[in-house]
């Protein structure tokens, strides 16, 4: 995919990072890529679409998770990058109210296996919360 402009500051290896996780899954077929960033894909099992927006957030705080939706009304899933990233309690309660996924790389692979993708795991998985997270 072609590798556009973007004004998140989300370099092109992670937009990359994000592509190859989503390729090698096996309930993902990548339908498209636009604004850089975002990423439609179909899950195979679920037979539903979603769409994935990637940015780089050592933690993702609730303006943040705001300005990602303000932009990207349609966005499922906020993909904040490695396994080191995390999220703040109030950006996860705000994405849960809208039932948008927010996962570093330690966590994608398994919400995108359930049917409430945006439900996989705060407890579950703890690398959701990642190393950043603020109390």
């Amino acid at each position: 995919m072609k590798n556009g402009r973007n004004e998140w500051g989300v370099g092109y290896s992670l937009i990359t990072f994000l592509e190859k996780i989503l390729k090698a899954h096996t309930n993902v077929v990548v339908l498209n890529r636009h604004d850089d960033i975002v990423f439609e894909i179909t899950r195979n099992s679920q037979a539903d679409q979603l769409t994935i927006v990637c940015i780089k957030a050592y933690t993702a705080s609730l303006e943040l998770v705001m300005r990602v939706v303000e932009a990207f009304p349609d966005v499922d899933i906020i993909f904040i990058g490695g396994k080191w990233a995390g999220y703040t309690d109030d950006a996860y309660e705000f994405c849960q109210g809208r039932q948008i996924g927010i996962y570093n790389a330690g966590t994608l692979a398994g919400a995108l296996r359930k049917d409430e993708y945006w439900k996989y795991g705060k407890d579950a998985a703890k690398g959701n919360q990642g190393a950043g997270k603020q109390a």
